[in-house]
């Protein structure tokens, strides 16, 4: 980054220095460090220190997932959204980075559990808009057993607007609920400051 200003390195004269001047460099020692900081801190009405972006959804009932198409998760509860990324009706499969969100690293995570069936294969996967591949798990299934599929994924510096989903796929034969209520499938997201 080019700075408006070059950085001073120049110390005031003790006694001969007067109290105005000194006012006067701490004035401008105030807006040199203000411009540089501007580059680490995207909002300076937001402490990244006490507030964080974190978002956890789930769905509240099952979702019968079709055999071997991937399916965007619905998500219409939530646990915590704190900054407004989810909305329970419209595109609910989705959480969104808010305008003015701090750079970073923001963490995803998808939760699935799966209803008994010993067919086929279960897969998680996590995208950034849809279409980024973040990270996946697959599944072979045992016939008396839940599966369950965790998927981490992890973006640095998403912009505003940008949003996170988590897909299914199943491999059963015939349509499979993916298990709905609290615990049973979540998306979550967080900032991590």
């Amino acid at each position: 980054m080019v700075y408006v200003r070059a950085w001073d390195e120049t110390k005031p004269v003790g006694a001969t220095t007067q109290s105005s001047d000194i006012d006067l460099a701490f004035q401008q020692l105030k807006a040199d460090l203000r411009e540089r900081l501007n580059d680490l801190v995207a909002d300076w009405t937001t402490d990244p220190v006490t507030f964080s972006y974190k978002c956890w959804v789930y769905p509240s009932v099952n979702l019968s997932v079709a055999n071997n198409s991937e399916t965007a998760v619905g998500f219409d509860s939530e646990i915590v959204d704190v900054g407004n990324l989810h909305d329970t009706v419209t595109n609910n499969s989705r959480i969104t980075v808010p305008a003015g969100a701090v750079k970073g690293l923001w963490v995803v995570h998808g939760h699935v559990d799966w209803a008994q069936n010993g067919t086929g294969n279960r897969e998680a996967r996590l995208y950034k808009n849809g279409a980024t591949f973040l990270g996946r798990c697959s599944t072979v299934p045992s016939a008396t057993d839940f599966v369950t599929d965790d998927v981490w994924g992890a973006v640095l510096d998403p912009v505003a607007g940008d949003y996170f989903e988590m897909k299914v796929t199943q491999t059963s034969g015939g349509n499979l609920n993916l298990l709905g209520g609290l615990g049973s499938a979540y998306l979550e997201a967080r900032y991590v400051p």
